[in-house]
């Protein structure tokens, strides 16, 4: 099916493992890159500013008077919550301290 041998199949992930490329686990193996330390808000905020200003804009476009949001974590939202700018009242409803 694969077009490789079944020890092929065996044996490459065990090689992979012992290079520090995946973690084996019972019946599957995950990349180690999908493992990789989140990075500090601070640091993430200054990533792609300008994109998140344009999403945020965007996203304030469809709102109401009187609408209720919600506004989770995250640097995108953090950039809607900063960068929205309404002449009528809205509630927003989030956990972020940070909003």
């Amino acid at each position: 099916m694969s077009g490789v041998s079944e020890v092929t199949i065996r044996k490459d992930p065990r090689y992979l493992e012992s290079k520090k490329m995946l973690h084996r686990n019972h019946g599957s193996a995950s990349s180690l890159a999908s493992l990789t330390v989140e990075r500090h808000i601070g640091e993430k905020e200054k990533l792609q500013q300008e994109e998140k200003i344009r999403i945020a804009q965007g996203a304030a476009k469809p709102l109401e008077p009187n609408d209720k949001i919600i506004i989770a974590s995250g640097t995108v939202l953090l950039f809607f919550a900063n960068h929205v700018k309404v002449d009528f009242q809205i509630t927003v409803i989030t956990s972020a301290l940070n909003v």
